[in-house]
């Protein structure tokens, strides 16, 4: 099984040190695997050597305690104790084995530790960076409402005076401007455009400033949704890719 030594793993980057700790981990795994098998192989052989054992006493009672059957007596006992030492050697290994597994593990949990900080850091770093395209737009955003709050504010102003003075046109002036309203709209329906007629947003006396909180939330949302519905087409289409 292959670790990375304190020096070794300065030289590493966090997922390259993380890479070694896994392959390392893997390495253990089969380590324990190996381990297991010995011990069933020990086990095996000791069980054959204890029946060989048990078949030469057997014959030793039955034909007499020749010199044969002794000399054959000693030698199967012989194996039955180095059998019974290498099954007891085999769990030292599947022990050892073990701990060395745990030792992997917890290499491999501190070396994504490493990587979580170390993308922790660099997000820090890239989250507060004024050159990031996240960064950049919403500077941008922030500049492009404040100016179009301001547009706004002053198509209200100037809306509500037209809005006002009109009110204060004869009856039959009123019908005709209305009349050249209806022309125009119907000239925009025409173009497929939507027009949108001239309203008063504040009211009569001391006129109070109405920011246009509404018409910016629904850009927002607009913007927000579009960008909704392309997460979802994305998705879609790698969950097409994969299936």
């Amino acid at each position: 099984m292959t670790t990375t030594t304190p020096d070794l793993e300065a030289k590493l980057t966090p997922a390259e040190a993380l890479a070694a700790a896994e392959a390392a981990c893997e390495a253990a795994d089969a380590a324990v695997v190996a381990a297991n098998d010995g011990i069933t192989a020990a086990q095996k052989t000791l069980a054959d050597i204890e029946a060989e054992a048990i078949e030469a006493m057997a014959a030793a009672a039955t034909t007499g305690d020749s010199a044969p059957a002794r000399q054959r007596i000693d030698k199967v006992r012989a194996r039955l104790d180095k059998g019974r030492a290498d099954v007891d050697w085999a769990h030292l290994q599947q022990h050892a084995a073990e701990v060395a597994r745990n030792r992997a593990v917890d290499e491999a949990a501190h070396a994504r530790r490493r990587v979580t900080e170390d993308e922790y850091l660099n997000e820090l770093k890239r989250l507060n960076a004024p050159a990031e395209r996240e960064s950049v737009l919403l500077s941008q955003l922030t500049e492009i409402v404040a100016e179009l709050a301001q547009l706004i504010e002053g198509r209200y102003l100037l809306h509500d005076r037209l809005a006002h003075d009109v009110e204060s046109w004869p009856d039959a002036e009123k019908v005709a401007l209305q009349e050249r309203i209806m022309q125009e709209m119907q000239s925009h329906k025409v173009e497929g455009k939507a027009i949108q007629p001239i309203t008063t947003h504040g009211t009569r006396g001391s006129w109070m400033v109405n920011l246009p909180k509404l018409e910016l939330t629904d850009a927002i949302k607009a913007g927000l949704t579009e960008a909704e519905n392309k997460a979802k087409a994305r998705a879609q289409a790698a969950a097409q890719g994969q299936g």
